[in-house]
């Protein structure tokens, strides 16, 4: 069972957001509507984040931990994003999955 308090968005290959859960966008301070379409590699600010988000599409997973500025929200917070490529059944690259964890300013 996935937590409540993990936030998850799945991408496609272009980097544009197609679902996320509701924790997601409570992190991201945004609503669904804002959300589905915005593509991560043209609204990241964070080059960190941005370069990581770009790993998980070249098939590298990747994981940022750090302060990050939400790009749809505008909320600051702490958080670790571990991001991965998605494959089809028959190994296609079919996109990537964010996973959010929000640290308190102690975590590391």
């Amino acid at each position: 069972m996935i937590s409540d308090d993990i936030g998850i968005v799945q991408f496609d290959m272009d980097g544009k957001i197609v679902d996320c859960n509701d924790y997601f966008l409570e992190l991201m301070g945004t609503d669904r509507g804002n959300a589905i379409g915005t593509s991560l590699l043209i609204s990241l600010v964070n080059k960190e984040m941005w370069w990581t988000v770009l790993s998980a599409l070249s098939g590298k997973p990747g994981c940022y931990t750090g302060d990050y500025v939400t790009m749809l929200g505008n909320r600051s917070l702490r958080l670790k994003a571990t991001y991965a490529r998605i494959k089809s059944l028959s190994g296609d690259f079919i996109g990537g999955l964010g996973i959010f964890e929000e640290l308190d300013r102690s975590d590391g």
